[in-house]
């Protein structure tokens, strides 16, 4: 806030003008300092990120509605990634067990009495 009152004005001041002065400043730092404390209050906070939530899936529902085919792509090509890493995992599981299953065979024909 810049003063805007000339030297010669601040030398014709009063101390009870000084002192309405303060106490203006000081009511209007209050008044900032409590609209700073409400916008970061946890619920303020929380609100408005509800309303942006809100706002952006009404945003990707519009537009999903206007073209479905990206969407539609999206949601293929996902289910091919996760049939496949499936699959991979499987073939991973089969694969652990037959080693499993083959060190185990070699571990019980080196044990006297296998034969």
């Amino acid at each position: 806030m810049r003063d805007t009152v000339s030297d010669e004005a601040k030398e014709q001041r009063t101390p009870a003008t000084v002192e309405n002065e303060i106490t203006q400043t000081r009511a209007e730092l209050d008044h900032t300092l409590d609209e700073i404390g409400r916008r970061l209050s946890p619920q303020e906070i929380k609100e408005r990120a509800v309303d942006y939530a809100k706002d952006s899936a009404l945003e990707v529902t519009h537009a999903v509605q206007r073209r479905p085919l990206p969407l539609v792509l999206v949601c293929v090509v996902a289910g091919a990634a996760l049939w496949l890493r499936h699959r991979l995992e499987m073939r991973e599981q089969r694969e652990r067990a037959d080693r499993i299953r083959e060190l185990w065979n070699r571990v019980a024909s080196a044990l006297p009495g296998a034969r």
